[in-house]
């Protein structure tokens, strides 16, 4: 599986979609799905389709456990969304200075 600091590529571009809300991932959606069957029909084309196989396979394979992590932090966690939207929205230090 490919990953970056522990994680799936797919739960990292699944979290930045979220983190702009559904509308943003509705509206990625196709340029997203565009760049992968690109990236499919080059590694093709250049001969290496077993890698991009395995890296589909691979994250397809992950995001059942990744999901139910996410449910886990989720349920976990102390500070509510909008909690946390508003310290992002006035900077790390808020968070520290709460009276």
């Amino acid at each position: 599986m490919i990953e970056i600091g522990g994680k799936p590529i797919i739960w990292h571009i699944m979290k930045i979609y979220s983190a702009h809300g559904i509308n943003v991932f509705w509206a990625n959606l196709p340029l997203h799905l565009l760049l992968n069957i690109a990236s499919i029909g080059y590694l093709v084309l250049t001969g290496r389709a077993g890698v991009i196989q395995r890296a589909k396979r691979d994250s397809l394979h992950g995001l059942g456990r990744m999901l139910e992590c996410r449910k886990a932090i989720r349920a976990a966690r102390e500070a509510s969304a909008l909690e946390l939207r508003r310290a992002m929205k006035t900077g790390l230090m808020a968070l520290f200075l709460r009276t």
